[in-house]
This record gives C-alpha cells, structure tokens and sequence, in this order.
C-alpha cells in the first residue's frame, strides 16, 4: 500500500485533488482491491470519519459483509484483468458498513503506471438515493396516470351506456303518458300504460340505485342492515317472486331449500335478496326459451351457533366466453365487454354482488362454459338464531289496520309534486295531513301546535333552510311531553343502510323510503298508533 503512493507519486497530486475538491465520493484500490486511499465523505457512508481510517481495508472488511464484499471484489477483478472501465455499477444500500443507508452509481477505472500495466482502481460514487425514489415516483405516477385514463376512458363509455339505458325508458314513460291523454276514456288502455309507466319506472329506479351502491362500495361507505330473519320464508318468497317473472319468459325455474337444521339467521335480507335475484336475473338473461335456472341451497355444516352454506345459481344457457370472464367482475368496463349480449341493465350487477359477498365474509365463484351454461356458487357463514326477537313484528305485520280515521299527520316536503303524492297515499288511510315547507316550517308549526295536536311526523331529509335530521333533533329537544314520544318517521328517497341509521340517530322513529307503498305505510303506522 505505502509502495502504491511512492511509486506513484505523479498520481498522488491528482488523487489528492480529487479527494480534497471532488463533491462525489472517491476511493482508490490497489492491485489486491485494498484501499489505499479515500475522501472523507466516502468513509463516513460506513460509519468512519476520515478516509485514512479504511486504508488498508478489503471490501469484506469494510462493508462487514462477505458475500456483498465479494461481490464487489469480482467487479474489481473484471476491471484489474480486463482494463475495461465498470461504469454505473449499483451498490445497493444492503451494502450497510456500520451506517450507511443510500444506493450508489459507482464507476471503476484502471490505473495504470508508466509502463501501461494495471496498478489499481479508481472509483468514483454518485448518492442517487434521491433520484432513484424520483423515478420510482415518477413509474408510479406514470401508472397511476395511465390507470386513471384508462378508468377514465371506461368510466365515460360506461356514462354514455347508462345515458342511452336510462332515455329508453325515460322516452317509453313521456310515449305512454301522451297515449293515455289520448285515451283517457279507454280503461283497459290507461291501465295497460299504468303498469307499464310502473315498470318502466322501477328500471330506471334499478339503474340509479346500482350506480349509487357502487359508488358507496367503492367509498368504503357501504353498510349491511342486520338482523334476525326467516331463512325458509325467504326462500319461499323469493322463489315465489322469481316464478312470476319468469312465466312470461318461458324458462323453467326451480328452487331446492335443502335446509335442515337452520331456520333463523342473522344478516341482511335485502342484500342477500339484491344477490339472488342479481344473479338470477343474469341467468334468465342468457338463457333461452324453455331454458332451465335454478337455485340450490346447501347446508354444509353447523357447528357452535354458526351455520355454512352453500347457494348455487345453475342454468343451461349459452354460457360465458373467456374474453368476458376476465372482465366480469370489474367495474365499468364490463359493460363495454358485454354491450353486445345485454340490452339493458348498466353492467354493475354482477360488480356490486361480489363485493356484497365480500362484505358479508363470503365468497363467490363463477363456472362457465360457452354453450354448457353457467354456474355460479356462493359460500357464506351465518350466525343461528332461534327467531324470537322477530315474533312481536310479525304480529305487528299481520294486525296492521288502514284506517286511521281522527288522526293528524304533519308532513314536512319542500317539493310540491311529492308532497301531493304523499299527501294522497297517506289520506287512503283517513288520516288528516298538515304540510311543512321545511324542517324549520315543521319546528314552528310544532312548537305552536296544542297538545297532542299531531299524531305523527312525516319528515324528508333534504330541504332547503333545514333539513330533516336537524329539525328532529330541535322538536326532540323540546320542553313539552310529546316532544319526546311523538313518532318521527323518515320519508325520503336516501334509502341506504347509512341514511337509516342517520335518521334513526336523530331521532326518527322508523324510515319509509319514496315512493310510498301503502302496505308498508300502514304497517308502520299500527305499529307507533
């Protein structure tokens, strides 16, 4: 080492230079890869504080490491052999000494003494810890962008679909309403237009309401609304509701309740309802004319309060392509995938179902082949209960009355369109209505009403001045005795689990969601009246 430095003391003036004004980290090796000589700022990457203190080292010895040292040592070989310059060689930051923590470029040279033969190395390091992260930023932005114009591009196609899906049944409503002012003396002709305006309608409903659960799912904001039910009874209904909407189709439909031990569950029946009949629906769509779909419920196992099963949605229809089951299960480009089998719907059913399963600890598998039909299969786990807790609203269900002759109703609904909708649905029950404009009209009117003067309060939520949850909150704060037992009932279109829960936080006694069902408004009325 020392004999390196005298017998070359023309070189020692440039490397000391470059050590002294050189703002990258330098070193020198000798033909045997020992340092022999090093900046100040390459020293301190291995924890030393002057380059003389790693003189004399090996890479081994000052990285600490053997399998890193060699590495570095067989670079070293390559340059001392070959005399070809190593340049932009990467020394990761596992290369840890005592302290060090940056990634370095590092470029190696042949020294050479009067007579061309190979004396040393010079090497030369760059930090580019700093531009290393730069760039791993800038390859993830750049796939972020390119994701996000991709989403964006399906995103507008799926926008476009669901425009020209909602206007044809938007288009069809304005068509029958013009019929039927030209009919108004044809009976059997308004009715026809009524339930197909009816139908028309609820698609359109359908649309919205899957856009919003998507949208709720993909926030994170989506909720289940859980409790005790009747598992065979829902099935019978739900098989009983599919038979009908399949008659017209001609498909044979069949449900198996292979059920033995399970009754009541805990879970959310109107999701699991919008799971069955999502994939049902699928199947009726792709099968043709005397066609078979059927749905098969297993119980797998039950063991500690806890109940497995296993739901199958068969069918015989014309199966799945390969090129479309890659695409399934992802949001707004199935549409595009499978605009030309589907000639309604928005292409979030089978999106949103999944990720239901999901939410409910389940899992959902999907088996198709072109022209053998398909088969899909869910697996979920279900809490048992032994169904008292639903034996008070049962009764309630089934001893509902609709009159309610002498009592008052204030319904609080800023549109006034709404507001005469409901105004008529909630006199079929000789109930007596009063109109709010507005929660703060609903506050005062209450506030300078007698006592007992209102039965019940219907409330919207969104209103201008004052929306609905604040206005319970106000008549709920009250100093009169009614105040605080007065029924409060949410009547509005905000029907997700997070709106009901809302309403019931501020105070509202039950939720109904618009438009109004009379059944459904009569059995909450016996219920509280």
């Amino acid at each position: 080492m020392k004999n390196f430095r005298k017998e070359n003391e023309e070189l020692n003036a440039l490397i000391d230079s470059l050590l002294e004004n050189s703002k990258d980290y330098v070193f020198v090796k000798d033909e045997n890869s020992v340092y022999v000589a090093a900046s100040d700022s390459f020293a301190k990457l291995f924890g030393y504080e002057h380059g003389e203190e790693i003189v004399g080292l090996d890479a081994v010895e000052l990285t600490r490491n053997e399998n890193i040292g060699n590495a570095l040592r067989e670079g070293d070989y390559k340059v001392l052999t070959t005399g070809e310059p190593i340049r932009d060689s990467l020394e990761e930051g596992r290369i840890t000494g005592r302290s060090m923590r940056c990634t370095l470029s590092t470029s190696k040279y042949p020294i050479y003494d009067k007579n061309k033969n190979i004396i040393g190395i010079l090497g030369i390091a760059r930090d580019i810890t700093s531009e290393k992260k730069s760039k791993k930023m800038m390859e993830d932005y750049r796939e972020s962008y390119e994701s996000a114009i991709k989403t964006n591009v399906a995103k507008s196609a799926f926008l476009s679909g669901m425009c020209h899906d909602i206007r044809t049944p938007m288009n069809s409503i304005l068509g029958l309403v013009s019929l039927s002012e030209c009919n108004l003396d044809d009976k059997e002709k308004l009715l026809h237009n009524f339930d197909k305006i009816k139908e028309a309608g609820k698609y359109i409903s359908s649309i919205i309401n899957e856009v919003l659960d998507i949208e709720k799912i993909e926030e994170g904001k989506a909720e289940l609304n859980v409790c005790d039910f009747d598992l065979n009874a829902f099935l019978e209904n739900f098989a009983a509701l599919t038979q009908d909407s399949v008659k017209s189709k001609g498909i044979h439909f069949d449900l198996y309740n292979n059920l033995k031990t399970v009754s009541h569950i805990i879970g959310d029946p109107t999701r699991i309802e919008q799971i069955l009949t999502n994939l049902v629906s699928n199947s009726i769509k792709f099968t043709p004319l005397d066609g078979e779909v059927s749905v098969t419920v297993n119980e797998k196992e039950n063991v500690n309060g806890i109940a497995r099963l296993e739901i199958i949605i068969k069918d015989n229809g014309g199966g799945i392509e390969d090129e479309i089951m890659e695409h399934i299960f992802e949001p707004f480009a199935v549409k595009k995938v499978l605009k030309r089998a589907v000639d309604n719907g928005v292409g979030l059913g089978l999106v949103i179902t999944r990720n239901l399963v999901k939410m409910m600890g389940g899992d959902i598998f999907v088996d198709s082949k072109p022209g053998e039909g398909t088969k899909v299969t869910l697996r979920m786990n279900f809490v048992i209960s032994d169904g008292s807790d639903k034996e008070d609203d049962k009764a309630a269900e089934e001893d509902f009355k609709e009159d309610f002759k002498g009592k008052r109703a204030l319904l609080v609904e800023d549109n006034d369109l709404n507001a005469e909708i409901a105004t008529e649905v909630i006199e079929m029950t000789r109930m007596e209505v009063e109109r709010a404009f507005d929660g703060r009209g609903a506050v005062d009117m209450f506030a300078a009403s007698d006592k007992d003067y209102y039965d019940v309060i219907f409330m919207d939520i969104q209103m201008p001045i004052m929306g609905g949850y604040e206005a319970t909150r106000l008549i709920r704060k009250m100093r009169r005795k009614e105040a605080k037992t007065i029924p409060i009932i949410a009547l509005t279109a905000n029907a997700f689990v997070s709106d009901i829960n809302e309403a019931k936080d501020a105070g509202m006694n039950e939720h109904l969601a618009k438009p109004v069902d009379f059944e459904k408004l009569c059995i909450t009325l016996s219920k509280f009246l």
